[in-house]
């Protein structure tokens, strides 16, 4: 599988920007002296815009083109819908201001301050603005260490399909000369993930649940790290994000599309949806150090399924909130299938072996030594030659035994010259033995259960 990791760019960072301008300007069309502005104070105009679309990076992946891996459209509620400036003198605000655009990359800010003076300013885009206003009332002192301030989700807008956005400036004086610039970035506060689904099976195919583990559900920082957020165009950020400790826990998101299938031999055809999560570090919250994903899967008129997919990448071992990440994957028509043979006192016998969903049923007759092969089997009856699990994450396709449910004294062992794994089976001493294994495809990860039954 490709992941396309990239810095949410045009959606996450917006910039506040602008520049300081003297109050009046003489009639010769020059600057006027500092006697000639209105005392004390100097008029600033900043403006707000967001960065254009920034080059993603990528790795090549089969049965998917580079059109049908570009980023989706901006959509509104990425886009600036309101935004809140605070500025701050002396740990105390002294200014507020806000607008409410509508969905937009631009929008300004026009005041006046005090001349000679330092401020810091706090910014907020796409929240509750009178939430915040009421929060940042003229006067207010901030607390010290507010840089460490949790995320209040009560902020979020009544719209909650709004990513909410924050950013500040420290330390900057108003001059009250020409072309005095300053700039704010708002970082936005959610990762953007988003998958991608082609179908090149024989049968139409229902996506009704998208999993992604592990993600963290507590509450976020409120203001970005700005020496540690990623830049634009890097496959993997330097650091990861900073969590706080309060509370939260990691577990699994799930998201549900709707209306999400794909009809048999698509080779054309890719359906996407997206969603939003906080910033979560796999490494230490997930066994395998990275993030998992994972598809409930119906085929046609079959059983749904959850299948899992490969993702063994170094690259992903957090998600930041200014990420952007894609997962392309390809719905093959391999589904997996089992082959045990008794062995009696004498010769070998194929064992019936049912399957009701997910569940493979083999069912004894007689005691004695079996094998048992496991396949990969097409719809028109072609089996993929599939190996076994080496131990590497680089197969492109294998078969693992992972464990049973043993009756005391029941042992399974694998045999490489035959490429089948063999056990002893006795006739009412082990009646019920519960095996589970995975097989790959791809990157389509598939876990089945054989249940050896005795009569």
């Amino acid at each position: 599988m490709t992941i396309r990791h990239n810095i949410f760019t045009p959606l996450v960072a917006a910039i506040l920007s602008g520049m300081a301008a003297t109050s009046c300007v003489s009639d010769a069309g020059e600057p006027a002296s500092p006697t000639d502005q209105v005392a004390g104070t100097a008029g600033v105009s900043f403006s707000i815009s967001a960065l254009p679309l920034a080059g993603a990076s990528t790795r090549a992946t089969d049965n998917y083109t580079d059109p049908e891996l570009a980023e989706s459209p901006v959509a509104d509620h990425e886009l600036i819908n309101n935004w809140v400036v605070a500025f701050i003198r002396d740990n105390k605000v002294v200014a507020l201001v806000d607008g409410t655009p509508s969905a937009v990359w631009n929008d300004r800010v026009d005041l006046e301050l005090p001349r000679g003076t330092r401020y810091s300013a706090l910014a907020f885009a796409n929240i509750d603005v009178d939430k915040v206003k009421a929060i940042f009332t003229l006067g207010t002192t901030l607390a010290d260490g507010w840089k460490n301030n949790i995320f209040d989700e009560s902020w979020l807008s009544s719209d909650t399909s709004l990513i909410p956005m924050s950013g500040y400036l420290e330390n900057f004086e108003i001059k009250g000369t020409v072309n005095e610039e300053f700039a704010i970035e708002v970082v936005r506060m959610k990762a953007k993930i988003e998958y991608a689904v082609k179908n090149l099976s024989t049968s139409a195919i229902t996506i009704s649940t998208f999993s992604l583990q592990p993600v963290y559900d507590g509450g976020i920082y409120l203001y970005p790290e700005y020496d540690r957020k990623p830049a634009p165009d890097t496959q993997k950020p330097a650091y990861a994000p900073r969590i706080p400790a309060t509370g939260g826990k990691y577990g699994i998101f799930r998201h549900e599309p709707t209306g999400f299938t794909l009809a048999a031999n698509n080779t054309t055809e890719v359906k996407r949806r997206q969603f939003y999560i906080n910033e979560s570090i796999a490494t230490g919250n997930h066994p395998t150090g990275h993030f998992h994903i994972a598809l409930t899967l119906k085929r046609g008129d079959e059983t749904a399924e959850d299948v899992s997919y490969a993702l063994a990448d170094d690259d992903l071992q957090f998600i930041y909130r200014n990420d952007y990440i894609l997962f392309p994957i390809v719905i093959s028509d391999y589904v997996p299938e089992f082959e045990v043979i008794d062995f009696p006192p004498i010769g070998g016998y194929p064992v019936n072996v049912t399957a009701e969903n997910n569940e493979f049923y083999a069912t004894f007759s007689n005691s004695g030594a079996f094998d048992i092969s496991a396949r990969l089997r097409d719809s028109r009856g072609n089996t993929k030659v599939i190996r076994p699990y080496d131990g590497t994450d680089t197969q492109d396709n294998y078969v693992k035994y992972v464990g049973s449910v043993n009756p005391e004294g029941f042992e399974l062992t694998y045999e490489p010259p035959l490429g089948t794994w063999q056990g002893n089976f006795a006739h009412g001493t082990n009646p019920h033995i519960t095996l589970k294994f995975e097989f790959k495809i791809g990157d389509l990860i598939y876990t089945r259960t054989l249940h050896l039954i005795s009569k």
